[in-house]
């Protein structure tokens, strides 16, 4: 140990005079004496800034070494997540390096932690080979494996999710799995309205799906921070120990630890946030993991506006089906009302033809009565003339008493009045008067006074009286001025 304090110092002072070259050995022997002390948090942090500082100076085997050593030491930690993030840049940067051997021994030993990437195994030995140098942007650099190969699965998953909720619990998943993050959040931008999606908190293992809520009503966010990033779409970051671009009140217990929130763009236009917090490493997002997020902030704004846009479609798509539905209906009901009266028409169709039918019926069987009346009338007079009459008129040729006489010439009289219409007239326009009053009108029509009447009906001529007062008020002729048997001649 005391061997290693005194090459910690000389690095040291070698880092001062040329950092290129030294400070991140300095890194690495600071992290290896904070680790045997079991001071493993400061260790991580050492080792995870000799990373970054090999690789800006292109130490391929020296990145590789400290990425290997970070990922163990997330590992004594319990941080899964941040180690796999490590020990994958490992493997890759040792196989870049061509030590095959090694990287195959970490794949080996991490086998459950590692992510099952195309560039682990033979396969993809060839691949890495092809790259000129470390340093350089080829997609075979350890950067370029991680953030293409790595994230391809993630971003197919997110390019092809159709439901908008579980959409933004993948982009919080995976924003937390590659950015090695505690906490994160995905927000959306509405008409100038930042909308809260889905929250992780530090502690909790379940994403929580917001509803849309708004923004500034959170207290579990830095609304400041998160706000201004909205308004002027520029990238923030906030680290322990440095002066913040703007200040915000919810990182001043905040303590050690790294925080960074990215802007979301479609076509140079702002949708959406991503925020990632870390309260035990600084400087956590940088380097690589700031390209991947940012790659991920931008896949996570079109993959928003897609799903959006197909719930939009489809919830057109099950209201014009609603829509198309009651349509049928209403067709169907219109189509069974159609039918329903075409039957009522045809019924009443038949019914016309039916009381056609009947009607001509009808008119055949009155005029085949009208015939046979005029037959029976005639046969009727006929048989009068002969049979009647001749009897009447012998009657008269005999000696008669006045009263006989009146008798037969009443009897004559009457059967006059059966043949003639006037009986008829009576018994059918005057159906209110008695027999008796009938039998008046008759004697008055044929001119025969009240007390000749009362001779032949053997009455009183006060009763004739009140036949004719009653006769005269029952045909309306009451104080009417109208001759009695005048009016009944006319009938």
């Amino acid at each position: 140990m005391k061997q290693a304090r005194e090459i910690e110092k000389t690095l040291g002072k070698a880092a001062v005079d040329a950092p290129c070259n030294f400070a991140h050995l300095h890194e690495m022997v600071r992290g290896e004496l904070l680790l045997a002390r079991k001071q493993v948090q400061k260790a991580v942090v050492c080792f995870e800034q000799a990373a970054e500082k090999a690789k800006k100076n292109n130490f391929t085997f020296h990145e590789a070494y400290a990425s290997e050593r970070a990922g163990f030491c997330y590992l004594k930690m319990g941080r899964k997540r941040l180690a796999r993030v490590c020990l994958t840049d490992a493997v890759n940067l040792w196989r870049f390096w061509g030590a095959e051997a090694k990287a195959r021994q970490l794949e080996t030993d991490y086998e459950e932690v590692l992510w099952r990437l195309p560039s682990m195994g033979a396969a993809g030995t060839g691949d890495l080979v092809a790259g000129s140098h470390h340093g350089g942007a080829s997609c075979c650099s350890g950067e370029g494996i991680l953030d293409l190969e790595g994230l391809s699965g993630a971003f197919e998953a997110l390019s092809t999710e159709r439901n908008y909720d579980r959409l933004v619990e993948k982009l919080v998943h995976t924003a937390l799995e590659y950015g090695g993050a505690e906490a994160g959040a995905v927000c959306r931008l509405d008409d100038g309205q930042v909308r809260l999606e889905a929250w992780k908190g530090v502690g909790t293992d379940k994403i929580e799906l917001c509803g849309s809520s708004a923004l500034s009503e959170e207290t579990r966010l830095p609304v400041v921070m998160m706000h201004y990033v909205a308004r002027t779409g520029t990238l923030l970051q906030y680290n322990h120990g440095e002066p913040p671009v703007v200040y915000d009140p919810y990182f001043d217990d905040f303590g050690c630890g790294s925080a960074i929130c990215i802007p979301s763009m479609v076509q140079s236009r702002q949708c959406g946030i991503l925020y990632l917090e870390n309260r035990t490493l600084d400087h956590l997002f940088e380097g690589r993991r700031l390209s991947v997020l940012k790659t991920l902030s931008s896949q996570m704004a079109g993959a928003m506006e897609n799903t959006r846009l197909y719930e939009s479609l489809k919830d057109q798509a099950e209201k014009l089906q609603m829509v198309n539905r009651v349509l049928k209906n209403e067709v169907t009901d219109r189509r069974a009302k159609e039918t329903a009266l075409m039957e009522k028409e045809r019924e009443l169709k038949e019914s016309g033809e039916k009381l056609s039918e009947a009607n001509i019926s009808l008119k055949q069987m009155l005029s085949k009565s009208d015939e046979n009346m005029t037959e029976v009338r005639e046969n009727m007079m006929r048989n009068v003339d002969d049979l009647i009459l001749p009897y009447i008129d012998r009657l008269k040729g005999t000696q008669l008493t006045p009263v006989q006489g009146n008798l037969v010439e009443m009897l004559e009289k009457n059967i006059d009045d059966i043949l003639s219409p006037f009986a008829r007239n009576v018994n059918a326009g005057f159906f209110r008067l008695t027999p008796a009053e009938i039998q008046t009108a008759q004697l008055v029509r044929s001119g025969k006074t009240t007390k000749e009447i009362a001779e032949l009906l053997n009455l009183s001529p006060r009763t004739i009286d009140a036949y004719r007062d009653s006769i005269r008020e029952k045909l309306g002729l009451k104080k009417s001025g109208v001759n009695l048997r005048v009016y009944l001649m006319q009938m």
